[in-house]
Protein backbone atom coordinates (compact mmCIF):
# COMPACT_ATOMS: atom_id res chain seq x y z
CA UNK A 1 0.00 0.00 0.00
CA UNK A 2 1.43 3.32 -0.72
CA UNK A 3 1.65 6.27 1.33
CA UNK A 4 -1.54 8.15 -1.21
CA UNK A 5 -3.56 5.39 -0.20
CA UNK A 6 -2.84 5.47 3.50
CA UNK A 7 -3.26 9.39 3.77
CA UNK A 8 -6.74 8.26 1.66
CA UNK A 9 -7.50 5.91 4.35
CA UNK A 10 -7.08 8.33 7.09
CA UNK A 11 -9.01 11.47 5.71
CA UNK A 12 -11.96 8.68 5.34
CA UNK A 13 -11.92 7.90 8.47
CA UNK A 14 -12.05 11.10 10.09
CA UNK A 15 -14.41 12.38 7.87
CA UNK A 16 -16.49 9.09 9.08
CA UNK A 17 -15.83 9.98 12.81
CA UNK A 18 -17.27 13.38 12.01
CA UNK A 19 -20.62 12.94 10.71
CA UNK A 20 -23.53 12.90 11.75
CA UNK A 21 -25.32 9.41 12.03
CA UNK A 22 -28.96 8.49 12.48
CA UNK A 23 -29.83 4.74 13.60
CA UNK A 24 -33.17 3.83 11.42
CA UNK A 25 -35.13 0.90 12.21
CA UNK A 26 -38.53 -0.72 12.79
CA UNK A 27 -40.92 0.56 9.64
CA UNK A 28 -38.27 3.40 8.90
CA UNK A 29 -38.31 5.37 12.19
CA UNK A 30 -35.88 7.36 12.91
CA UNK A 31 -34.66 7.46 16.69
CA UNK A 32 -32.52 10.74 16.53
CA UNK A 33 -35.50 12.51 15.70
CA UNK A 34 -37.87 10.38 17.69
CA UNK A 35 -35.59 12.02 19.94
CA UNK A 36 -35.96 14.97 19.61
CA UNK A 37 -39.39 15.21 19.88
CA UNK A 38 -39.84 13.12 23.12
CA UNK A 39 -37.72 15.68 24.39
CA UNK A 40 -40.26 18.49 23.42
CA UNK A 41 -42.69 16.37 24.38
CA UNK A 42 -41.11 15.90 27.95
CA UNK A 43 -40.98 19.71 28.24
CA UNK A 44 -44.02 21.08 26.90
CA UNK A 45 -46.93 18.37 26.80
CA UNK A 46 -46.42 15.57 29.66
CA UNK A 47 -45.99 18.31 32.46
CA UNK A 48 -49.74 19.76 32.03
CA UNK A 49 -51.30 16.47 32.58
CA UNK A 50 -49.05 16.12 35.74
CA UNK A 51 -50.08 19.39 37.19
CA UNK A 52 -53.61 18.44 36.49
CA UNK A 53 -53.06 15.04 37.48
CA UNK A 54 -54.90 13.61 34.35
CA UNK A 55 -54.35 10.30 32.43
CA UNK A 56 -52.89 10.57 28.96
CA UNK A 57 -56.05 8.85 27.15
CA UNK A 58 -55.03 5.45 24.86
CA UNK A 59 -56.06 7.00 21.70
CA UNK A 60 -53.59 9.59 22.17
CA UNK A 61 -50.69 9.00 19.40
CA UNK A 62 -48.21 10.76 21.93
CA UNK A 63 -48.93 8.50 24.98
CA UNK A 64 -45.80 7.39 26.10
CA UNK A 65 -46.84 3.88 25.95
CA UNK A 66 -46.86 3.91 22.30
CA UNK A 67 -43.66 5.23 21.60
CA UNK A 68 -41.45 2.80 19.98
CA UNK A 69 -38.57 3.11 21.40
CA UNK A 70 -39.26 4.21 24.97
CA UNK A 71 -38.55 1.52 26.71
CA UNK A 72 -34.53 1.55 24.96
CA UNK A 73 -34.18 5.19 25.84
CA UNK A 74 -34.94 4.94 29.47
CA UNK A 75 -32.44 2.07 29.77
CA UNK A 76 -29.30 4.04 28.52
CA UNK A 77 -27.35 6.38 30.43
CA UNK A 78 -25.34 9.25 28.30
CA UNK A 79 -22.98 11.63 29.84
CA UNK A 80 -22.39 15.23 28.99
CA UNK A 81 -19.20 13.93 26.35
CA UNK A 82 -21.75 11.70 24.95
CA UNK A 83 -20.98 8.07 26.73
CA UNK A 84 -23.25 5.55 27.10
CA UNK A 85 -24.04 3.06 28.99
CA UNK A 86 -26.05 0.01 28.19
CA UNK A 87 -28.25 -0.73 31.12
CA UNK A 88 -30.05 -4.13 30.05
CA UNK A 89 -26.41 -5.59 29.28
CA UNK A 90 -23.91 -3.01 31.04
CA UNK A 91 -22.07 -2.43 27.98
CA UNK A 92 -20.26 1.10 27.79
CA UNK A 93 -20.03 3.15 24.54
CA UNK A 94 -17.75 5.93 23.12
CA UNK A 95 -20.97 7.78 21.73
CA UNK A 96 -24.78 7.66 21.37
CA UNK A 97 -24.87 6.88 18.24
CA UNK A 98 -23.00 3.05 18.85
CA UNK A 99 -25.05 2.50 22.06
CA UNK A 100 -28.14 2.94 19.63
CA UNK A 101 -26.27 0.67 16.98
CA UNK A 102 -25.82 -2.03 19.82
CA UNK A 103 -29.76 -1.40 21.29
CA UNK A 104 -31.45 -1.72 17.64
CA UNK A 105 -28.62 -5.17 16.62
CA UNK A 106 -28.56 -6.73 20.54
CA UNK A 107 -32.00 -5.77 22.21
CA UNK A 108 -34.30 -5.47 19.35
CA UNK A 109 -36.83 -7.61 21.87
CA UNK A 110 -37.02 -3.76 24.06
CA UNK A 111 -38.81 -1.80 20.80
CA UNK A 112 -42.53 -1.65 20.43
CA UNK A 113 -43.57 -3.87 18.42
CA UNK A 114 -47.90 -4.45 19.31
CA UNK A 115 -49.11 -2.99 16.05
CA UNK A 116 -50.16 0.41 18.29
CA UNK A 117 -46.87 1.76 18.25
CA UNK A 118 -46.10 5.31 17.80
CA UNK A 119 -43.38 7.00 16.02
CA UNK A 120 -42.58 10.17 17.19
CA UNK A 121 -40.63 11.43 14.34
CA UNK A 122 -43.63 11.47 12.08
CA UNK A 123 -44.93 14.21 14.17
CA UNK A 124 -41.31 16.06 13.57
CA UNK A 125 -42.79 18.74 11.03
CA UNK A 126 -45.30 19.98 14.34
CA UNK A 127 -43.20 19.45 17.15
CA UNK A 128 -39.73 21.44 14.93
CA UNK A 129 -37.80 18.44 15.49
CA UNK A 130 -34.72 19.79 12.94
CA UNK A 131 -35.27 23.58 14.58
CA UNK A 132 -34.91 22.72 18.48
CA UNK A 133 -32.02 19.64 17.88
CA UNK A 134 -29.91 22.54 15.89
CA UNK A 135 -29.69 20.08 13.07
CA UNK A 136 -31.28 22.78 10.46
CA UNK A 137 -29.17 26.03 10.72
CA UNK A 138 -31.27 29.16 9.55
CA UNK A 139 -30.23 32.71 8.39
CA UNK A 140 -32.28 35.98 7.92
CA UNK A 141 -33.90 34.42 4.66
CA UNK A 142 -35.58 31.86 6.26
CA UNK A 143 -37.31 34.13 8.24
CA UNK A 144 -37.79 36.96 5.85
CA UNK A 145 -39.65 34.04 3.42
CA UNK A 146 -41.59 32.26 6.46
CA UNK A 147 -44.73 30.75 5.04
CA UNK A 148 -47.40 32.07 7.38
CA UNK A 149 -49.85 29.67 5.25
CA UNK A 150 -48.16 26.75 5.47
CA UNK A 151 -47.44 27.02 9.44
CA UNK A 152 -51.04 27.76 10.04
CA UNK A 153 -51.48 24.10 8.18
CA UNK A 154 -49.12 22.92 10.77
CA UNK A 155 -50.67 24.58 13.68
CA UNK A 156 -54.14 23.34 12.45
CA UNK A 157 -52.72 19.52 12.86
CA UNK A 158 -51.07 20.11 15.87
CA UNK A 159 -53.98 21.50 17.71
CA UNK A 160 -55.75 18.30 16.55
CA UNK A 161 -53.25 15.93 17.89
CA UNK A 162 -53.92 17.97 21.10
CA UNK A 163 -57.59 17.53 20.98
CA UNK A 164 -57.23 13.69 20.64
CA UNK A 165 -55.44 13.60 23.99
CA UNK A 166 -57.97 15.53 25.94
CA UNK A 167 -59.75 12.62 28.52
CA UNK A 168 -62.93 12.58 27.38
CA UNK A 169 -64.74 12.35 31.06
CA UNK A 170 -63.67 16.26 31.97
CA UNK A 171 -66.35 18.59 32.08
CA UNK A 172 -66.68 21.12 29.10
CA UNK A 173 -65.66 24.27 31.06
CA UNK A 174 -62.65 22.31 31.85
CA UNK A 175 -61.49 20.73 28.67
CA UNK A 176 -62.11 23.64 26.63
CA UNK A 177 -59.62 25.55 29.52
CA UNK A 178 -57.45 22.35 28.93
CA UNK A 179 -57.38 22.45 24.72
CA UNK A 180 -56.24 26.28 25.07
CA UNK A 181 -53.36 24.84 27.90
CA UNK A 182 -52.10 22.38 25.59
CA UNK A 183 -52.38 24.13 22.31
CA UNK A 184 -50.40 27.04 24.29
CA UNK A 185 -47.78 25.06 25.64
CA UNK A 186 -46.96 22.68 22.07
CA UNK A 187 -48.67 24.68 19.39
CA UNK A 188 -47.94 28.17 19.96
CA UNK A 189 -44.84 28.05 18.01
CA UNK A 190 -45.70 27.25 14.97
CA UNK A 191 -46.08 31.10 13.37
CA UNK A 192 -43.47 32.79 11.24
CA UNK A 193 -42.56 35.17 14.86
CA UNK A 194 -41.56 31.86 17.31
CA UNK A 195 -41.27 28.72 14.35
CA UNK A 196 -37.46 29.61 14.35
CA UNK A 197 -37.00 29.85 17.98
CA UNK A 198 -33.98 27.04 19.38
CA UNK A 199 -34.39 27.14 22.34
CA UNK A 200 -30.72 26.67 23.13
CA UNK A 201 -29.45 28.97 25.64
CA UNK A 202 -26.07 30.47 25.03
CA UNK A 203 -24.40 28.07 27.32
CA UNK A 204 -25.24 25.13 25.88
CA UNK A 205 -24.28 26.38 22.65
CA UNK A 206 -20.66 27.38 23.55
CA UNK A 207 -20.37 23.42 25.05
CA UNK A 208 -21.59 22.20 22.17
CA UNK A 209 -18.96 24.39 19.81
CA UNK A 210 -16.09 23.81 22.23
CA UNK A 211 -16.96 20.09 21.92
CA UNK A 212 -16.59 20.10 18.62
CA UNK A 213 -13.70 22.21 18.32
CA UNK A 214 -11.56 19.69 20.33
CA UNK A 215 -12.61 16.68 19.02
CA UNK A 216 -11.37 18.01 15.71
CA UNK A 217 -8.59 18.90 16.88
CA UNK A 218 -7.81 15.74 18.68
CA UNK A 219 -9.25 13.50 15.71
CA UNK A 220 -7.01 15.75 13.35
CA UNK A 221 -3.67 15.37 15.45
CA UNK A 222 -4.14 11.46 15.94
CA UNK A 223 -4.93 10.94 12.30
CA UNK A 224 -1.73 13.06 11.28
CA UNK A 225 0.29 11.15 13.70
CA UNK A 226 -0.25 7.20 12.57
CA UNK A 227 -0.31 8.61 8.85
CA UNK A 228 3.43 10.01 9.38
CA UNK A 229 4.42 6.65 11.75
CA UNK A 230 2.48 4.30 9.01
CA UNK A 231 4.29 5.47 6.03
CA UNK A 232 7.77 5.99 7.96
CA UNK A 233 7.61 2.17 9.29
CA UNK A 234 5.66 -0.12 7.30
CA UNK A 235 5.91 1.70 3.38
CA UNK A 236 9.00 2.26 1.34
CA UNK A 237 8.38 6.28 1.46
CA UNK A 238 10.15 7.59 4.67
CA UNK A 239 9.94 11.21 5.78
CA UNK A 240 14.04 10.78 7.12
CA UNK A 241 16.17 10.62 4.37
CA UNK A 242 19.38 8.42 5.60
CA UNK A 243 22.87 8.72 4.89
CA UNK A 244 25.10 6.29 3.40
CA UNK A 245 27.36 6.01 6.80
CA UNK A 246 24.12 4.89 8.37
CA UNK A 247 21.98 3.62 5.87
CA UNK A 248 21.48 0.70 7.61
CA UNK A 249 22.51 -1.57 4.43
CA UNK A 250 24.62 -3.41 6.28
CA UNK A 251 25.30 -5.76 3.37
CA UNK A 252 26.90 -3.57 1.15
CA UNK A 253 29.44 -1.81 3.82
CA UNK A 254 33.15 -2.91 2.96
CA UNK A 255 35.44 -3.76 5.35
CA UNK A 256 39.54 -3.85 5.05
CA UNK A 257 42.24 -5.13 7.35
CA UNK A 258 45.36 -2.88 7.63
CA UNK A 259 47.84 -4.28 6.35
CA UNK A 260 51.78 -3.34 5.77
CA UNK A 261 52.52 0.38 6.53
CA UNK A 262 48.86 1.29 7.37
CA UNK A 263 49.51 -0.85 10.89
CA UNK A 264 52.98 1.50 10.95
CA UNK A 265 51.58 4.66 10.25
CA UNK A 266 48.53 3.99 12.73
CA UNK A 267 50.71 2.41 16.03
CA UNK A 268 53.99 4.66 15.65
CA UNK A 269 55.05 3.87 18.88
CA UNK A 270 54.96 0.44 19.08
CA UNK A 271 56.81 0.00 15.49
CA UNK A 272 59.90 2.14 17.13
CA UNK A 273 60.03 0.14 20.19
CA UNK A 274 60.41 -3.12 18.08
Amino acid sequence: MSSQDIMKCAIFLLFQSLVTYDVVVANDCSRHQSRIARKNLEKNFFPKFQNHAYVIPDNCAWNPAKDIYLNQEQNKEVDELGRAVCNFCGKIFVSEYHIDLHMTNRHQQHILKDGKEACLADYCDILRCDILSGDKRTGYWDEALCNEAQLKQLRDSCEKHVRSCVPDHLEEDKKIDFIAELIDSTCSALTCDKFYESGLDKESVYSSTVYIILFVVLGTGLVLYYTVAIIHFFTDDSFIKETDEYSGNYSQRKYTAPVGSEIRNRYPAMAAHR
